[in-house]
C-alpha cells in the first residue's frame, strides 16, 4: 500500500469514527433536550394564563432539541457521503499544493490527540472550500466535523437554560 493510500485510509477511518461518535452524542441530546423541553413547556402551561405561551413557549423550549437534531442530521448526511470522501482524500493528499493543509489529519494519525489538532480543522476547511467543486464529499465531511460541536454546545447550554426556566415556571405554577 502506498503512502498516499495508507494516509487516506487512516484519515478516512478517523473521520468515520468521529462522525459515528458525534451521531450517537447528538441523538442522545435530541432525546434529553426534547424531554426537558416538553417538561418546561408543561410547567409554563401550569404557570401562565396568557395565549402566547402555548406557541412561543413550545418553540423556545424545543430550540435545544432542534439544535441537536440539526447536528444529528448533518452527521447522518455526511456519513452517507463518507465513502466518496476517501477518494477525495486520496486526491487531496496526492495534490502537492494542498498537502500542507492536510497535515492536520495526518498528525491525528501519528498519535496526537484529536483535541489538540481540532482547533485547526476550520483552517483546513477554509482552504479546501476554495476547491469544493473538486472534493465535495471531503468538504461536507469536514464541515460536519467543524460545525457539529458548536451545535452540540448550543444544545447543552440551551438545555440548561430551558431546564432552569422550567424549574422556575413549575415553582410559580405550584405557588399559584
Amino acid at each position: 500500500m502506498t503512502d498516499v493510500e495508507l494516509l487516506a485510509t487512516r484519515a478516512s477511518d478517523a473521520l468515520r469514527v468521529i462522525l459515528a461518535r458525534l451521531a450517537t452524542l447528538a441523538l442522545g441530546l435530541v432525546a434529553v433536550a426534547g424531554a426537558i423541553g416538553v417538561a418546561a413547556w408543561g410547567s409554563g402551561l401550569l404557570a401562565t394564563d396568557n395565549n402566547i405561551w402555548p406557541v412561543a413557549g413550545f418553540v423556545l423550549c424545543l430550540l435545544p432539541a432542534g439544535a441537536a437534531a440539526l447536528a444529528w442530521w448533518r452527521i447522518k448526511r455526511t456519513q452517507r457521503a463518507a465513502p466518496a470522501a476517501l477518494g477525495d482524500l486520496r486526491a487531496v493528499i496526492a495534490d502537492r499544493q494542498s498537502r500542507p493543509a492536510m497535515d492536520v489529519l495526518i498528525d491525528v494519525d501519528s498519535g496526537q490527540r484529536i483535541i489538540t489538532t481540532s482547533r485547526t480543522m476550520t483552517g483546513l476547511l477554509t482552504e479546501l472550500q476554495d476547491r469544493q467543486a473538486d472534493w465535495p464529499a471531503l468538504v461536507d465531511t469536514l464541515r460536519a466535523v467543524t460545525t457539529v460541536p458548536g451545535l452540540v454546545a448550543l444544545a447543552v447550554v440551551g438545555m440548561v437554560g430551558v431546564g432552569a426556566l422550567g424549574t422556575i415556571l413549575l415553582i410559580v405554577g405550584l405557588l399559584r
